[in-house]
């Protein structure tokens, strides 16, 4: 599947929207625990939606060190489906 890093954030932003954050902030550059407090279960969780939509998969411990929501989008497109 081709896929954009564009996709990628907005599928993040959509992810995050759902659970109830404001998209207007979520940005490439939020900060993933300072700005947003999110949860190991929640990075997981946009993992998940990630792999399901467009096949990509991230390693645990690369996911788990992501600083911004742009770090995800990196490591989601430098995982992508061959």
């Amino acid at each position: 599947m081709l896929y954009t890093e564009k996709m990628l954030f907005r599928q993040i932003r959509a992810t995050l929207q759902s659970e109830g954050y404001d998209p207007r902030k979520v940005t490439e550059e939020t900060r993933i625990k300072h700005d947003l407090d999110l949860h190991e279960i929640l990075i997981c969780d946009i993992a998940d939606d990630l792999e399901k939509k467009f096949g990509v998969s991230i390693p645990d411990e690369e996911l788990l060190s992501a600083e911004t929501i742009g770090d995800i989008v990196a490591y989601a497109f430098g995982y992508r489906a061959a």
